[in-house]
């Protein structure tokens, strides 16, 4: 997957409204992640975002990012305005930001980041 943008979207229900919200929010955030970050859908209706972070002769990954949906977001989101949707995506940007302070992609530990978006 590109940065720009995330896998096809799945069948009406559920997953759609699911996908649209963590695609309204990736929009949003995909500005804090290199332009090389991949993002991927992963379980648990989260995002999973990774990048490169060595040489070319030593190839190295950065620890995921993952970006976690709590169901009521995902639901008032789905429901609510096109103006309070870019409200809650313009919360979720600041939750997204806070969350990765201090995280480190080139720490000799890895580190992962779980946030949890909602």
């Amino acid at each position: 997957m590109s940065h720009a943008q995330l896998q096809s979207p799945p069948a009406m229900g559920r997953d759609f409204s699911l996908y649209l919200v963590q695609q309204l929010v990736w929009m949003r955030v995909r500005r804090l992640f290199p332009p090389q970050a991949v993002v991927c859908r992963v379980r648990g209706d989260a995002l999973a975002i990774t990048w490169p972070t060595g040489e070319p002769d030593h190839p190295r990954q950065s620890t995921a990012v993952v970006l976690r949906f709590e169901h009521d977001f995902v639901k008032a989101v789905s429901e609510c305005s096109i103006t309070r949707r870019h409200v809650m995506a313009a919360e979720a940007d600041a939750m997204v930001r806070a969350g990765m302070m201090g995280y480190d992609p080139y720490a000799p530990l890895p580190q992962a980041r779980v946030i949890v978006v909602g």
